[in-house]
C-alpha cells in the first residue's frame, strides 16, 4: 500500500469521488494528517468508522524513526531520522529572530558534488517521496509540540532535482485544509537548476534562494559542478524570469572561502552580476570540515566584502552558522551516526 501523504488534495478528491465520497472527506483527512499531525487513521474521530476502515485497508501512514537528536546552545535542534528503507535523513529546527524555521531535506545524499558540502561529498542515494519530505516536519512537530513558522528546503539534496515530489510537498504545505503555510513562509534553495527555476515559478509560489558562491564560471566550475551545465549567464537569465511576490526578493547565498572568492574584486564582480535582479545577499563564512583544503576568511575580509555590496545599494547580511556545536551542517550527523553503527 502507498502512503496517503504521497497524494495531493486534488488527487485524493478525484480518487475518492470515483468511489462515491464527497470532497469534505478529503478536507477532514487533510486536517488530521497535517494540521493535527495524526499518524493513525483510527484516531481520526470525526471521520466515520466506515471511512476510516476504508482508509486503513487502502493506504498507509508511515513514520520516520527518530534515531538521534542534538540540541545546540543557540536552541537549534538537529534530527536524524531513519526511513523504512533503513537509510538516514537529517532535518533541523532553527530559532531565528523569534521564529522557528524547519529545514527539510529532499534527497538522501546529493548528486551536485559541491566541494564545500558534506552531503554532496557522500554522493547521491535516492529521492525522498513526498510523504518522507512532509513526515520530517510532522515528526518535528510531534517531538517539539510546536508548529514552525517558516519552512526552508535547505537540507540534504537539491530540491529541484527531485522536482515533482518537492512541488507536490509544497502544494500540500500551502493547502488551507492542511498546514496552511503562506507562500511567503516557504523558501526553496537551489544550487542553480536554471530550467527548473523557470518551471518552479509557473507551478508554485515560493521564495527562492540560490547558492551562488562564485562570480566567474572558472571558479564556480571548480566548486559547483552544476555550473558546467548551467553557467552563470544561463542562471542569471533564469532568475530574471522568476516571478517574485510583492515586496519579495531572491536570496543569494554566498559562501566565502579564503583566497578563492572573498576579495573586494570578487565583491565588485558580484555587484555587476546581480544587476537587474531584486535580491538580498547572505554572506556565509565557510564552515571547515573534514580534510578540505579550504579556510574561513577573517571577519575583516567578510566585512570588507559586505561593504562593497552595501555601498552599491544591495541588502547584504552576514549569517551566523546555527548549531555549529551539534554538527548542524547537512550530512554531518548522518555521517557520524553511520560510523557508529557500521
Amino acid at each position: 500500500m502507498e502512503d496517503i501523504r504521497n497524494f495531493s488534495f486534488e488527487e485524493l478528491v478525484e480518487k475518492f469521488k470515483k468511489l462515491g465520497h464527497q470532497e469534505f472527506r478529503v478536507r477532514q483527512l487533510f486536517k488530521w494528517l497535517y494540521d493535527k499531525c495524526c499518524t493513525d487513521f483510527s484516531l481520526m474521530t470525526d471521520i466515520s468508522k466506515q471511512f476510516r476502515i476504508f482508509l486503513s485497508e487502502n493506504y498507509e501512514i508511515n513514520r520516520l524513526e527518530v534515531v538521534d537528536t542534538l540540541q545546540s546552545e543557540d536552541g537549534t535542534i538537529k534530527f536524524l531520522f531513519k526511513t523504512q528503507f533503513g537509510d538516514y535523513v537529517e532535518s533541523v529546527l532553527i530559532p531565528i529572530d523569534g521564529r522557528i524555521t524547519a529545514c527539510l531535506s529532499s534527497q538522501i545524499g546529493c548528486a551536485m558534488g559541491c566541494v564545500f558540502c558534506n552531503t554532496g561529498d557522500r554522493g547521491f542515494e535516492r529521492n525522498l517521496d513526498t510523504w518522507e519530505i512532509l513526515a520530517q516536519l510532522i515528526e518535528m512537530v510531534i517531538f517539539s509540540n510546536q508548529k514552525p513558522s517558516n519552512i526552508v528546503f535547505m537540507g540534504m539534496g537539491e530540491p529541484l532535482a527531485n522536482y515533482n515530489n518537492v512541488v507536490k510537498a509544497i502544494k500540500i504545505l500551502e493547502n488551507k485544509y492542511g498546514f496552511g503555510y503562506s507562500p511567503r513562509k516557504i523558501t526553496l534553495s537551489t544550487s542553480g537548476y536554471a530550467d527548473k527555476i523557470e518551471q518552479l515559478g509557473k507551478d508554485v509560489s515560493v521564495k527562492l534562494a540560490v547558492s551562488l558562491n562564485a562570480v566567474t564560471d572558472s571558479v564556480r566550475d571548480k566548486i559547483m559542478p552544476i555550473n558546467k551545465k548551467y553557467p552563470l549567464k544561463t542562471l542569471m537569465a533564469s532568475l530574471k524570469k522568476y516571478p517574485l511576490m510583492k515586496d519579495e526578493e531572491i536570496t543569494i547565498a554566498y559562501v566565502l572561502i579564503e583566497g578563492l572568492n572573498d576579495s573586494p574584486e570578487d565583491a565588485k564582480k558580484l555587484v555587476e552580476l546581480l544587476k537587474g535582479l531584486t535580491v538580498k545577499v547572505n554572506l556565509i563564512a565557510y564552515n571547515c570540515w573534514g580534510d578540505r583544503d579550504f579556510k574561513t576568511p577573517s571577519m575583516a575580509k567578510i566585512l570588507a566584502f559586505q561593504k562593497v555590496l552595501k555601498e552599491q545599494g544591495i541588502m547584504t547580511f552576514i549569517r551566523d552558522s546555527k548549531g555549529a556545536d551539534i554538527m548542524a551542517a547537512c550530512g554531518q550527523l548522518r555521517g557520524e551516526y553511520e560510523k557508529k553503527v557500521s
